[in-house]
């Protein structure tokens, strides 16, 4: 959304419109913009790794879902153990 609008994510959450909030706002833009380099780098590594245009794809899912899928929602995630053990 903030490449569409040509804006950082900062003022797209309203942390830009009160000069107290630079600092938080910095830190946002920051954050926002390391997590998605490194999602980035995974991606095209994975990729890169991959032959056929499916395994690509797959690849590049894989990556999305560890970032951005719940590990219980998964397809062929591992239960966590500890979950069970009270």
């Amino acid at each position: 959304m903030a490449q569409s609008y040509h804006l950082p994510p900062s003022h797209l959450l309203g942390l830009r419109n009160d000069p107290a909030d630079a600092y938080v706002a910095y830190c946002v833009d920051e954050a926002i913009f390391f997590f998605g380099t490194h999602v980035e780098n995974e991606l095209a590594e994975a990729e890169e790794k991959a032959k056929t245009k499916q395994s690509k794809k797959s690849a590049r899912q894989r990556v999305i879902n560890k970032y951005l899928v719940p590990a219980e929602k998964q397809k062929g995630a591992f239960a966590d153990p500890a979950k069970f053990m009270s």
